[in-house]
This record gives C-alpha cells, sequence and structure tokens, in this order.
C-alpha cells in the first residue's frame, strides 16, 4: 500500500506556498525587451534604458566607432524658458559670490550673466 503523499513535495505537504522567481531573460532591456542580438542585428538600440542595460557590451562597440562615448555633435538650440531660467540661477550664484568674497567665481559668473543676457535679449 503507498502513501497518500507518495510523491508530493515536502513544501506542498507542509502547506508552504514557494515563491519560485522567475528567470530574467538575459541580455535584454527590461523596459522594452530590446536583447543585444536586435542590436548586432539592426545596429540601432531600442529606448533609451537599452544604454544602461546594455552597458558592458555598448561600451567597447562605441569605443570602435567613435572618438568618445560622451555626446559631442549638434544640439537643440536652448529654448527662452532655458535661458531665462539659467540667467536667474548665474545671477543669484553670483549674489552668493560676492556674499562670501569669492572674487574669481563671481568674476566668471558676471561673463556668464553678460553672455546669457545678450542671447536672451536677441531672441
Amino acid at each position: 500500500m503507498t502513501s497518500p503523499l507518495a510523491g508530493s513535495l515536502p513544501s506542498q505537504i507542509l502547506g508552504i506556498k514557494l515563491d519560485i522567481p522567475m528567470p530574467k531573460i538575459q541580455g535584454s532591456c527590461p523596459s522594452c525587451g530590446f536583447r543585444w542580438e536586435d542590436f548586432e542585428r539592426t545596429h540601432r538600440i531600442g529606448c533609451p534604458q537599452c544604454y544602461e542595460a546594455h552597458t558592458q557590451e555598448l561600451l567597447p562597440t562605441l569605443s570602435r566607432i567613435q572618438p568618445g562615448i560622451s555626446h559631442s555633435g549638434r544640439r537643440p538650440q536652448p529654448s527662452e524658458t532655458d535661458l531665462k531660467n539659467r540667467l536667474e540661477k548665474a545671477k543669484a550664484e553670483l549674489a552668493e559670490a560676492v556674499k562670501n568674497e569669492e572674487f574669481e567665481t563671481a568674476a566668471a559668473l558676471r561673463d556668464q550673466i553678460a553672455e546669457l543676457g545678450s542671447k536672451v535679449s536677441i531672441k
């Protein structure tokens, strides 16, 4: 005669529910599911999070095809609001630098404010 518990797992016998972790698909982006093999086939990245998900593979590839890993190409022109925000921030930093008698910093900020001021008034 066989036991009614024969063939059961100990966790089933004891009534313990085990959480079995689902394996993460190795080498895929958690955001879009893009795999490194997809990049090798298309030479395009799926989404911005792919850069983080595929860092180990991407850095050597980028160093082979471009001079650095930071962007050095064209950038969009800053908006009027961005320029005004940067100008206000520079003015606040200038006031703080003068208050703390950091005159070299204050001089650099003065020049930056003049440059930003000319850009704001041009637009």
